[in-house]
């Protein structure tokens, strides 16, 4: 889903009934490789019928933290308006379970200076797991579950806000 999200907002394209404002997308990956993104890229592309140059995509390997600096460069070298960073866990660099690692995330996220969805998963039993700083310096806190759909052809979707820092909250979304 955060590839869907990357390249709806890249190419502005709605998603789900949801008007996207375009954007230049910078993706942050820790978890995968470049050309089994290309290959996830080509297939969201299809999906949502769109074409041409797609987000820029980086390989992560070091904690955000020690990234900043460089990313700060890619950013206004690129007019990135948009950053995915895929996973939290690996990002932080650290145990998840350290607040003083999580909150330095939080700090470099800062430095960046543009907005940002960072992934993080849940267990098996669909707990966050980690430190309470986590939900704490979040802005916005979504969950993504899937739900029982109608029919075996159908993935149903549920965007649940559990958390705004800056204004009414949305509640529960639906696909």
């Amino acid at each position: 889903m955060s590839i869907v999200f990357a390249q709806a907002i890249h190419h502005g394209v709605s998603l789900c009934g949801l008007r996207t404002v375009k954007g230049n997308v910078l993706y942050l990956d820790y978890e995968t490789t470049e050309a089994k993104m290309r290959r996830r890229v080509a297939r969201v592309d299809e999906g949502l019928g769109t074409s041409g140059v797609p987000m820029l995509y980086k390989i992560a390997q070091v904690p955000l933290v020690n990234m900043v600096e460089p990313l700060q460069e890619l950013i206004i070298e690129h007019g990135i308006e948009f950053v995915i960073i895929d996973s939290l866990q690996r990002a932080v660099g650290g145990k998840i379970t350290d607040e003083e690692g999580v909150g330095v995330f939080f700090e470099a996220l800062k430095a960046l200076e543009t907005s940002c969805i960072v992934i993080h998963h849940t267990n098996r039993a669909d707990e966050m797991y980690g430190s309470g700083y986590i939900k704490a310096d979040a802005r916005n806190l979504w969950r993504l579950r899937s739900v029982q759909s109608e029919t075996e052809q159908q993935l149903s979707i549920q965007l649940q806000q559990e958390k705004e820092n800056d204004g009414p909250g949305s509640g529960s979304l639906g696909f």
